[in-house]
């Protein structure tokens, strides 16, 4: 990569970082310090960098830069609002579709609600679930107590089954996915 492909890249990384996001981006402590993000002023003192620069490092993932500066100029190009619209319609589909199946309980908390669909299905670990649609060609993750531990302590979850349909999905796959789950929670339940 050039030396200009990488500036480019970092004033396009730099532009997330707005004049009104500054202080509270000082207020954050970065995770690991390097001479990307900080001035190593003597034996014992270092001075962190700026806004944003605090969480660059030194070395870098090239590939990783390249790929967000591509997602953002795609995000850019569908439009945030034309992506929130889809996901949220196919999130919907999705979380009122596995709703009217028996044994399947959603697990999504509050009432503005976007493309997660966690959900559980009776008696059933998820685990099976997952590999169960997996063979189907869908593919689905899940969330474990120990990723949410208060709130799903208060709500007495182990764990969930975790459906994300993007904007490029279709509603058929959507369909699919619904089809699939009720044949599952019928042979299980």
């Amino acid at each position: 990569m050039s030396r200009s492909q990488e500036q480019s890249i970092k004033e396009r990384i730099r532009t997330l970082s707005k004049e009104r996001d500054l202080t509270f981006a000082e207020s954050l402590n970065p995770v690991v310090i390097d001479l990307g993000s900080a001035h190593w002023e003597s034996r014992n003192k270092y001075a962190l960098l700026p806004a944003a620069r605090r969480f660059e490092c030194w070395e870098k993932n090239y590939a990783a830069l390249l790929g967000l500066s591509e997602a953002i100029k795609y995000t850019n190009k569908i439009g945030i609002d034309e992506i929130w619209d889809r996901t949220h319609q196919l999130g919907t589909m999705l979380r009122e579709g596995l709703r009217t199946i028996d044994g399947v309980t959603i697990c999504d908390p509050g009432t503005k609600h976007g493309a997660i669909v966690t959900f559980t299905v009776k008696d059933k670990p998820c685990h099976q679930i997952i590999e169960a649609l997996a063979q189907q060609k869908i593919n689905i993750h899940h969330s474990l107590r120990e990723y949410a531990r208060l709130d799903f302590e208060r709500r007495n979850l182990e764990e969930t089954c975790r459906g994300s349909p993007h904007y490029f999905n279709l509603k058929e796959e959507v369909d699919q996915m619904i089809h699939a789950v009720k044949g599952l929670a019928s042979y299980y339940y």
